[in-house]
């Protein structure tokens, strides 16, 4: 049995094609991380969607360098556990592997037995430039400690992060976007750019980025938007504003699952779509403004309906009595339709 390797032009990046029993089949084969296969043809939305799915995937720890009651092996022990994939948003799941990928990279050969409250605040100590990948490393470890108390046999007496506190500097909170500042932002992207259409869906939905970014017309029927939410699990649900679906067509013709994609036709990624955002912002004369990948689900203070509507983009400085939206939202499951059947809508 032989496997030939075809020269073939144009394929994405770390995507191979090869034959077997005459049949062509593509592979994303990147150094350290799992081989996936990709199907369907190249360039179609399901083959892209497979290859967006495996460009976001995780590069692997390798079990050689895991001794047992090392570090190491504990953390891979964690990351396979039920307790880490309990976390339901696959975004944190992410973000935790990746802080306790890096803490394996540097502590790994150490005995995890021997990680106590003073191991764990000279390391946080060390991280006194950047409080805030401090405190999220405190708080991953502290999730990973719980799961290993409740082993049996324990793998730690005592949890070491229980207590440590990390002091972040005070600030203000991230910048409220102004009435005139959105109006420059609409002045300078006007109906039928990228920019305006990703403004439109993170103002008239008050959408995580997270959820935003793979927003796409399946989400919307009759009039509606259902989508479940990424972080939480739960479904919202709410009316389809036509401003919003004004600027989302007038942005070009949806050929994808995602309203928003890159100058690959690849989907975002919530922190690809924040950067980009952050990018036109500063193009807008508007370096100040942003729209958080991890916001929160709090809107800003404006009346009426509109006060539902608002996002990241306008986020509040003080507590508001208004109906959050995420909060409401009703358990549901949305019904798909087609990308048609919104340009009908």
């Amino acid at each position: 049995m032989t496997r030939t390797a075809l020269t073939i032009t144009k394929l994405p990046k770390w995507v191979q094609a090869f034959t077997r029993h005459g049949k062509r089949r593509h592979y994303f084969r990147r150094c350290g991380y799992p081989r996936v296969p990709l199907p369907g043809e190249p360039w179609s939305l399901e083959f892209m969607a497979a290859y967006a799915a495996a460009l976001d995937g995780h590069k692997l720890v390798r079990h050689s360098t895991a001794e047992t009651g090392g570090t190491t092996a504990a953390v891979l022990a964690y990351l396979a556990s039920d307790s880490f994939k309990a976390i339901r948003s696959p975004d944190t799941r992410k973000r935790h592997r990746r802080i306790l990928e890096r803490f394996a990279a540097k502590y790994g050969d150490k005995p995890f037995a021997r990680l106590d409250r003073e191991v764990v605040e000279h390391i946080l100590a060390g991280m006194n430039a950047t409080p805030g990948a401090a405190r999220n490393l405190r708080n991953v470890l502290r999730r990973m400690c719980k799961w290993a108390m409740a082993q049996k046999p324990r793998l730690l007496a005592a949890d070491p992060t229980e207590g440590i506190k990390v002091t972040m500097p005070k600030s203000d909170g991230w910048h409220t976007m102004t009435d005139e500042e959105r109006a420059q932002f609409e002045s300078t992207y006007p109906i039928g750019t990228k920019a305006r259409a990703a403004y439109a869906i993170l103002f008239y939905t008050a959408l995580r980025v997270s959820d935003a970014a793979h927003l796409g017309p399946q989400h919307i029927r009759s009039g509606e938007l259902g989508i479940r939410q990424q972080k939480t699990g739960d479904d919202v649900r709410q009316e389809v504003r036509p401003e919003m679906l004004q600027a989302i067509k007038a942005a070009g013709p949806i050929t994808a699952l995602t309203f928003l994609t890159t100058r690959s036709g690849l989907p975002y990624s919530p922190k690809g779509l924040a950067n980009a955002f952050k990018e036109w912002c500063r193009k807008a004369c508007l370096p100040h403004c942003s729209v958080q990948p991890q916001g929160h689900s709090d809107h800003a203070g404006r009346s009426g309906p509109e006060r539902a509507r608002d996002c990241r983009l306008r986020r509040p400085q003080e507590p508001q009595d208004g109906r959050n939206l995420h909060q409401e939202a009703r358990r549901a499951s949305p019904q798909p339709i087609s990308g048609e059947g919104l340009l009908r809508a």
